[in-house]
This record gives C-alpha cells, structure tokens and sequence, in this order.
C-alpha cells in the first residue's frame, strides 16, 4: 500500500502551517500555562517556546514555520498564593492548520502548582527521507537497487509520494554506468513515481580503464536532495581465469577446460550482451579440434560464445587421435570480444600412446583398490590386449604417499617386469594436500615383454582360446580373493609394527616415489589416477547458483513454541503490549519464556551441495533451498491485552465500522484519532494501525540486518564482510572428513552457524541500540504507513454514515 498523506496538508509550502494548543480551565482564578518542551533535546530544528502563567480560563499557544517532527507540549497551572485544596479541570485542543487533530481533558488537584501534563503531536508531514544503493561496489553487468526510506527531519520541504516523483540523476561516472528501469535502459537520468522506485536499477555497463572510481548518484524527492556512492573496479581488477588438467593427455583424450572472467574475486552475475567469449587454437591445430559443451559448437575457433558469468563456460579441446612421435603441444587462446580484456593463452600437452591404460574405477577414495588395464592401440585406431605373458616397467613418480602399484602380494612404486593383472591401492589415511598420484606404464612394443610375441590377442582360436578363458578365471579369482589376502598383509604390517612399539599403520605403502632409470624410454603411458575420496561423485552440474548471501525473516505467531508472548507482556508489562514483533534472541535475563525461545532465532536452513573440480583444485559449492536463510520473530497483535485495557470493541476490518452507532460516531473518530498517538486507545479501537506499527518495527530490523550483512568483521587475521563470509570466503575442498555430500553438508553447514553465531552477536548489539532510544516507539507509531492506517478508517466511517452524525465532530476529517 502506497501512503498518502493528508492532501490538505502538503499543499502548502512547509513555512506556512501552523500548530495550535487551546487550553480552558476551571476555576478560573487558577492560573495556566502552555510550554514547549524540550523532549528530544537531539532535535535541534524543533522550535521552543511557550506562555506563561495566566489567569481568565483561557489559553492558545501557537507554532508556526517549521513545523515537521514531534512536539511535546507541557500542560500545567495552579494558584499563586498557593489556595485551599481544589481541583481544577482542564480541556484542551490540539489543532493543525486549523484542523482538529486531537483533544481531551483532565483533572489535578492544587495547592500552589499541578503535577504538569503532556500532550504531544506528530506532524503528519513526510519531510525527509534515507537514499542508499543497496551495495558498496560493482562489476561489470551487476545491478545495484536503491532504497529510499520516508521520515521526519529538520528540513524546509515536503514530499507528497502521491503526486511528486523520484528524480534520480549519475552526477559523477556516467561513463561506466546507466539506470534501467524494468530490464530498459534509461541512461544517466531518470524520473519515476515514488510507488514505482523498486523498477529502477543501477548497472554497470562499460569498462573503468582508469584507476579505481566511484559512481556517484543523486537523488531529488520532493526538493530534497541526497547522495550515494559505489565503487568502480578499474580494468586492471578484471581477469579471465581458465582451470584445466595440466598434465599430458593422449592423443584421442579431451582435455576439459573452464573459463570465468573474474572481478577482484568477486562474482560477475550479467555481462553486455556484446561481450562474448571467443577459443581459437593457434597451434596444433592438426592435433584436435575445440568443444563448446555448453552450446554444442565444435571447430578450431569457436567465436561469439554467450559468457556464463556465474557457472562459466565449459571448453574441451578434444584429440582426433593423429599419431604423434614425441611429446606435442597445442596452445588455445581464450580472449572476449572486448579489445580491453587480455587474452590468455592455455597450454594442452599431448603424449604419443600406443599404449593405453584403463584405471577403473578412475577415481579412489582412502583404503581403495583400482585394477589397472594396459591394452595397445594399433594404427588403424583399434585397441586390443596384450599377450598373458606380455612384461610392464610399472612406477609412481608424484603421490606416492597415498598409493603404489600392487602386483600379486607385492605393493612397491616401482617394478620392472610386471605381469597383468596389475591393481593400485590407496592408504587408508590419504594426504589431503595430494589429490592425485602420477604412474607411468612402459612396455616393449617391438619384441616380446617377458619371453612373448608383442602381437594383440586377436582371431584367437582353439587351444590359444581355451589358455585365454582359463586366464580371465584366475583374474576373477585373484580379483575376489583380493580384499581378503590386502587385510591379511595389512594385519601383519600392524602387528609388526606393535611388536617394534610403534605406532599400527593402515596400509603398507612405500611414500618414496621412484626417480630412477626407465628401461622404456619411448613406448610408456603416463598419467594421473584421481584420489579424491569419490567427491567428484557428487559434481557440479549446469544451473548451480551459489548461495547469496541473502537473509529474511520468517514471521511467526505469539503463542509459536508455546511462548504465549502477549500473555507474558500482561504480566510482566506497563501497559501490556497491544502488538509484538520481536526477534526470537535468546534472552539474556532468565524469566518464564526464557526456555522456550533459546535457539529459536535461526530457522533450519535446507543445504544442497556440489563439487566443483577444475585442474584438481576442487571444493565444495553450496547453496540454500529457499534462496535465503531466515529469522523468526514474532509478528502479531494482543486483542485481549486491548480489551483488559478498557476497549470494548475491536475493529478488524471496514466493514465492522457498521456496529458503531450513529450517536457513538462522534465518539469512535476521537477514539481513532486517539491510536495516532503510542498506547492510546478508548472504546473503539482499530486493529490495522497496530498491524502496520509491527510491520514497520519488522521494516526497521530488516534494514539494520542489512547493515549488519555490510559490516566487516575480522575472520583468521583478514577482514570480511559478513555477506561475503557466507557467500564466498569458505573453500571446503575435498578431505577425509568432506569426502561426501553428507559429510561436505555437515562441514559447510557448520562453518556458516559458526558464522551467523557471529553475526547475530552483532546483530543483537545494533538491534538493542536501536530500540532503547526512548524514540522508538514514539517514531514507529508516528510512521506513516501507521498515521495513513487511521486516517483511512476515518474517511471510511464518515463515508458509510451520514454527514450530519459527523460534520460537527472536532475530530473529523475534511468533507468528503
């Protein structure tokens, strides 16, 4: 709901309302005056003044000028020389523009001078406003909102939000930025309805070539002119990264590589539509050709590919399998289609490979086995086996410490004449730093390995047939027996190792790699068996959006967990809450609902989970189901502390403004008029204005969540904000205790309670500041979205009934 303000109102020029206070007593021998208090002695725009002490029953007292905030006026009398006993009666009025805005009386006894009164007005004049971009900086193709929040100030303007609009203008960095209203571009200026100020956004469309800059936006609202800032990362902070397996691959493998363009670090959620990504191979063109997975393209250039900002693009340069006789290089140039952006070159090395390995399965986990298939690709690209007797140079070069070759019961980096089967076997406990081990695999091509024909085995028939079945046999044998004989040689090992008083190892493997002398110089395989505890199980797949680092609130009901918070406020408050919204912080003072909100605050979030793997170099990625993380608090309204506060009855809705009666409608406008000011109330009494009060308390906390997510905090010796340490800080990578998606769940999950514990003390502190200002109410109820609210079921009353039940009321509205 839009607010609007009393039209009569704000039609003038701020300079020319008044406030009057009109004051009768009796007797009137007594004496009385009319003061305007200093109560907010922070408001240094408020005027004071006052009368004195005067006789006759009778008294004004007027402001004029400025007249936007809150006024408190201070109502007192007595006799001078001080009188018998008496009591004197008091009335009095409260007018603005000559508009009946409240009223009301009173009586104190006197002997020389009354215990004073107070009454107090809130201007119904919007006269000021907060402008804020909703981030401290940008990168290409993100967009900024901006928030305006409506209040009272010290100013000499009025904003009517019905009929005056935002006037929003970059006076500094226009060059690098635009707004876009709904998706369109609208350039350095805009003008817009205040309703429709959430279309507007500000986007970073151009390069910063120069150093770090600011763009600096201006807003005009209703005369009232406020600035914000947002910093403009230079040309220089811009980079594209590409992750990529290193190593050689054989002429018929895909090398995968992953390209990002990256800013400071940070994430780059919408580039230009201009700005494409272009692969092309400018060497080796004849050793494969490029594979966009993303789009389906292949070629040795690849141009115009649409920028995957936040997942990024997915490139194979793909073997076509030509024979090679030494070690060859490609090199893939990756570079956008803007000029400004640096190319970079990335190199993918290719091996000759007669000899192929098969590792299956092709990434292990800790105390894994793996069988190890070596078969000969001949040149017309077909692969066969090896003769049975055909000999292998087996060695681990890098990564020794968490695997070694195992031939029949031997379990060694290196041996020189291997017979298949071949397994590889992990330590039970791996070295997280090592997420690979590198093995080369050598074998006589030309003569026969260990007494052998080097010939595939290939059109095999009769007895040849029936020797290869019989072998395939002892492999399956081998194969089942296997995990039985590696415990048995893994007992011995620990029992051993008891026996020397040293601590029982898991695995006997050797953690020296070989760096010797090879018999095979030309025809080897060499390559890298995966370990990494089976993370890659559980890979990232396209669409995967990070968390954002978003949090909300979840409101809740009074008696949620069974607090019954109104209840407890009847009981333990002065007067008892006629709304409540509070966030469910533990309480610091222990009292009856203590137990009942501890650990309330923080809603259970849904966690889902990906492993993302580029060269090796992989962590966990993670995100929220609802796409934010919540706060609960309590949301809701006391009927029955209102009604055991003297109202009879509860308006909830327009159309119960029928059970007022005619003679009674008189008396239902002053009882509205009553609610604009904090903890006032009478017979009738309306519900949304208390609905609306709550609301904007829960407006209030949201805005200081806000500010609290911005605030920089210091996490192991660097500072990060709190938005970015649940976004993008923690790297889980890929360790014995997050070797899975749960264990990476229960690991992520742990480290971002950890972090929003953090953020909550701070949270709580900012909070509690906020809402000990003896203002706070006062300002919450004087909002208005809370004084639109009763002016609303006003105009509605006098509409439903017939003017002359109301004309003559001091508390109405304007004709209608």
């Amino acid at each position: 709901m839009e607010i609007n303000p009393k039209l009569n109102i704000l039609l003038k020029p701020l300079a020319q309302h008044t406030i009057r206070v009109d004051l009768q007593w009796t007797p009137t021998d007594a004496y009385a005056a009319i003061r305007r208090v200093n109560y907010h002695p922070e408001d240094t725009c408020s005027i004071w003044g006052g009368t004195g002490n005067q006789t006759g029953g009778n008294l004004s007292y007027e402001v004029i000028d400025k007249v936007g905030g809150s006024y408190v006026f201070e109502l007192s009398g007595g006799y001078s020389p001080c009188y018998p006993p008496t009591v004197i009666y008091f009335n009095y009025s409260i007018y603005y523009d000559n508009d009946s805005i409240s009223g009301g009386s009173f009586t104190a006894p006197s002997y020389c001078e009354i215990i004073p009164s107070y009454v107090g007005l809130t201007s119904p004049l919007i006269t000021d406003y907060d402008f804020e971009i909703s981030s401290e900086d940008m990168c290409i193709g993100n967009r900024e909102l901006m928030y305006f929040e409506l209040g009272l100030g010290c100013t000499n303007v009025e904003i009517d939000t019905s009929t005056e609009n935002i006037n929003l203008q970059i006076i500094a960095g226009g060059e690098y930025a635009s707004f876009y209203r709904n998706g369109e571009l609208q350039g350095d200026y805009v003008s817009i309805p205040f309703s429709d100020r959430k279309s507007i956004e500000l986007k970073q469309d151009e390069f910063n070539l120069g150093d770090e800059t600011f763009v600096v936006v201006q807003s005009n609202l209703g005369g009232l002119i406020k600035q914000d800032s947002v910093k403009i990362y230079s040309k220089r902070d811009y980079e594209l990264i590409v992750y990529y397996d290193d190593i050689p691959i054989n002429i018929d493998q895909i090398n995968y590589m992953g390209v990002y363009l990256d800013c400071l670090g940070g994430y780059i959620y919408e580039l230009p539509a201009d700005i494409k990504l272009n692969a092309e191979i400018i060497i080796g063109k004849d050793l494969g050709y490029l594979e966009d997975f993303d789009n389906g393209r292949t070629g040795s250039i690849l141009n115009d590919i649409p920028i995957l900002p936040t997942e990024g693009n997915l490139i194979g340069f793909v073997g076509n399998g030509t024979k090679i006789t030494e070690m060859d290089t490609a090199i893939v140039r990756f570079k956008t289609s803007n000029p400004l952006l640096d190319s970079i070159d990335v190199p993918i090395v290719f091996t000759p490979g007669r000899i192929v390995v098969i590792i299956q399965p092709n990434t292990l986990s800790s105390g894994d086995t793996a069988t190890v298939t070596i078969k000969e690709r001949l040149d017309d690209g077909s692969i066969v086996e090896f003769p049975s007797d055909q000999t292998f140079e087996l060695a681990v070069l890098d990564g020794c410490i968490n695997g070694n070759f195992m031939v029949g019961d031997s379990i060694n980096v290196y041996f020189e004449d291997a017979l298949q089967p071949i397994k590889f076997v992990t330590s039970d406990t791996l070295d997280s730093e090592v997420d690979s081990v590198l093995i080369r695999v050598g074998t006589n091509l030309d003569e026969g390995g260990g007494g052998g024909i080097s010939r595939p085995v290939r059109n095999i028939k009769g007895e040849e047939e029936k020797q290869i079945t019989v072998d395939k046999i002892n492999q399956e044998t081998l194969h089942t027996g296997f995990a039985k004989m590696f415990a048995e040689r893994k007992a011995e090992a620990e029992i051993k190792k008891k026996e020397n008083n040293e601590p029982p190892i898991e695995v006997p493997i050797i953690e020296a790699c070989y760096n010797g002398n090879y018999l095979y110089e030309t025809d080897y395989w060499q390559g890298n068996i995966v370990v990494g505890d089976e993370c890659d199980t559980w890979s990232c797949l396209s669409g995967f959006n990070d968390f954002n680092g978003l949090i909300n609130i979840q409101e809740v009901e009074q008696d949620y967990n069974d607090i019954n918070y109104c209840l407890f406020s009847s009981e333990h408050q002065y007067p008892p809450a006629a709304g409540i919204f509070k966030p469910l912080f533990d309480e610091v003072i222990y009292n009856s609902i203590s137990e009942k909100i501890k650990d309330q605050l923080l809603v259970n979030f849904n966690l889902e989970v990906c492993y993302m793997n580029y060269n090796y170099n992989g962590y966990w990625r993670y995100r929220i189901s609802e796409n934010s993380i919540f706060l609960r608090a309590i949301l809701d309204v006391c009927e029955d502390n209102i009604l055991n506060s003297g109202t009879e009855f509860i308006i909830h809705n327009k159309s119960e403004l029928s059970i007022i009666p005619n003679e009674e409608i008189c008396l239902a406008l002053e009882n509205f008029e009553d609610q604009r000011k904090y903890g006032y109330g009478g017979k009738y009494y309306l519900i949304a204005p208390v609905w609306a009060h709550e609301k904007v308390h829960k407006q209030n906390f949201e805005k200081i969540i806000n500010e609290v997510l911005k605030l920089k905090t210091t996490y192991f010796g660097n500072k990060y904000s709190y938005k970015d340490l649940l976004v993008s800080v923690f790297k889980l990578e890929c360790y014995e205790n997050s070797n899975s998606e749960s264990k990476a769940k229960f690991q992520i999950r742990k480290y971002l309670v950890n972090i929003l514990d953090l953020f909550v003390d701070d949270l709580y502190e900012r909070y509690n500041k906020a809402i000990e200002d003896d203002d706070n109410e006062r300002n919450t109820q004087s909002h208005p979205d809370v004084q639109w609210k009763i002016t609303e079921y006003k105009i509605e009353l006098q509409k439903k009934s017939l003017k002359q039940f109301w004309k003559d009321c001091p508390y109405r509205e304007k004709d209608i």
